[in-house]
C-alpha cells in the first residue's frame, strides 16, 4: 500500500471543509496517475495553528457536503468518505512556534499540542515524546542570518531519523536556500513537502498537489505506517508553482494583511 501524504495542510477561517476535500482528492488522484504507483490512500497532514480546529470538526462527525466521517482509526488519524466511495485520511497535528519565532510542525498530536515558545531543539525532543513526527518547514525569509545558525545547530544535535524538513511550492518557485536545503540532505535530513495553503481565498486549491509518498502494510493504523515508511525510501510529488503565481500570491497576501490592518 502506497500513502500520497501532503504535509502541511491549513484549512483557513471561511474556507469549507468539502471544499478542501475535494480539491484534495482530484489533486491526489492527478499525482497518483503521473507516479504510476499502485493502490494507495491520500492523507492529509494537518498544521493547525491558533483555533484552526478542523480535525475536530471532522473528529466530531461534521458532515461536510458529500463527505462524512468513515471511522476513527488510532487516535491521531480520522477517515473522511465521499459518497463516490473516495476516503482521505486526516492526521492531527499543529503548527507551533519556536523561542527563536521558528516554525514547527508537531504532527500527530493532540488538540493543544506541546507548550510553545521552547528553544527549538527542547521543543523538537518534546515532541519526539509522543511519538509523533516533526517537520521543521522553510518559511520566507526565516532561514536567513542569526534563525539560519540556530538550525543548523539545532540540527547537528537531532536525529535525523525522527526530524525532517518541510518545503512548499513557494521555496521551489523561488529556488530559495537551495544551497542549506541541499546541504542538510546530504548530512541525511529528508524532506517532506507539503501545501502550506496561504490565508488568501483560493490558498486552499494546491492541497494534496505538493507532497510526498511512502509505502506501508495497508493495516489501520496509518500514522505509524507513514511514521515507519519514512525511514525507508520517500518520494516526492510536485505540482510547481510558476514565479508569477508566486509573486501574484504575495501581492494578494500583503494587500489583504493591508486591508485589515486599515481597513
Amino acid at each position: 500500500m502506497h500513502y500520497l501524504v501532503d504535509g502541511h495542510v491549513h484549512v483557513r477561517h471561511g474556507v469549507r471543509g468539502e471544499d478542501v476535500l475535494d480539491v484534495a482528492q482530484r489533486n491526489f488522484q492527478a499525482a497518483h496517475e503521473r507516479m504510476g504507483i499502485g493502490e494507495a490512500r491520500y492523507v492529509l497532514m494537518m498544521a493547525e495553528t491558533g483555533d484552526e480546529r478542523f480535525y475536530q470538526r471532522c473528529d466530531k462527525g461534521e458532515v461536510m457536503g458529500k463527505w462524512r466521517l468513515a471511522r476513527k482509526g488510532e487516535a491521531r488519524l480520522r477517515v473522511m468518505k465521499h459518497e463516490d466511495g473516495g476516503e482521505v485520511g486526516i492526521i492531527g497535528g499543529r503548527q507551533l512556534v519556536t523561542a527563536e519565532n521558528l516554525e514547527m510542525l508537531a504532527t500527530g498530536c493532540d488538540l493543544q499540542g506541546p507548550s510553545e515558545e521552547m528553544p527549538l531543539e527542547l521543543l523538537a525532543q518534546t515532541i519526539l515524546v509522543g511519538d509523533r513526527v516533526v517537520i521543521l518547514p522553510w518559511g520566507l525569509g526565516k532561514w536567513t542570518g542569526h534563525r539560519r545558525e540556530v538550525i543548523e545547530k539545532a540540527l547537528d544535535s537531532l536525529d535525523s531519523k525522527d526530524v525532517y524538513l518541510g518545503d512548499t511550492p513557494l521555496r521551489e518557485g523561488l529556488f530559495a536556500q537551495r544551497k542549506m536545503m541541499s546541504k542538510l540532505e546530504n548530512k541525511g535530513f529528508k524532506v517532506l513537502p507539503g501545501s502550506d495553503a496561504l490565508p488568501i481565498s483560493d490558498g486552499y486549491v494546491r492541497t494534496g498537489a505538493y507532497g510526498f509518498c511512502v509505502e506501508g502494510a495497508g493495516g489501520e493504523d496509518w500514522f505509524s505506517e507513514i511514521r515507519d515508511g519514512l525511514r525507508g525510501d520517500v518520494k516526492v510529488f510536485r505540482g510547481r508553482m510558476g514565479l508569477f503565481a508566486i509573486v501574484w500570491t504575495q501581492l494578494r497576501l500583503m494587500m489583504g494583511k493591508w486591508f485589515k490592518k486599515h481597513g
